[in-house]
């Protein structure tokens, strides 16, 4: 087993919220995450050649017609360094599909272990990818 050339170096929470909401009835039909929405925001680390910083915002507010059990917004930071090795042109890339990934596979286990303890039991996050298909992310 080898490092990957990108590195979780730390993290933090620094938004959560989840609220269980009343109207949910588990007899009839939902769908969790249909109206999941992500913001991901990449910023450089000044001084810090390979250094970047990830905020990756998650937020699930049902409309009033659906019927799910909780509604729910989370944001996570980390910081992430690139071995210098790794090719610059590449490193782009690697950052935008890898840091958001590592993020939200920690923002899951988060929700999870959070909303277990909520009236209506834990929700896991499907499993995503971070493959750009459009811009939805910045760059600063």
């Amino acid at each position: 087993m080898n490092l990957a050339p990108i590195q979780l170096k730390k993290y933090f929470i620094t938004q959560f919220n989840l609220t269980a909401l009343k109207n949910f009835d588990r007899t009839k039909p939902h769908m969790f995450f249909k109206n999941l929405q992500h913001t991901i925001v990449i910023t450089n680390i000044k001084g810090q050649p390979g250094t970047f910083q990830v905020s990756l915002t998650l937020k699930h507010a049902p409309q009033p017609n659906e019927n799910l059990p909780y509604s729910y917004s989370l944001q996570i930071v980390g910081f992430f360094t690139v071995d210098p090795r790794f090719p610059k042109d590449k490193t782009g890339e690697l950052i935008q599909i890898n840091g958001p990934a590592v993020l939200y596979g920690t923002a899951r286990e988060i929700l999870v272990q959070v909303s277990s303890r909520g009236y209506w039991g834990p929700i896991m996050l499907p499993t995503v990818n971070f493959i750009p298909t459009k811009d939805n992310s910045r760059r600063k």
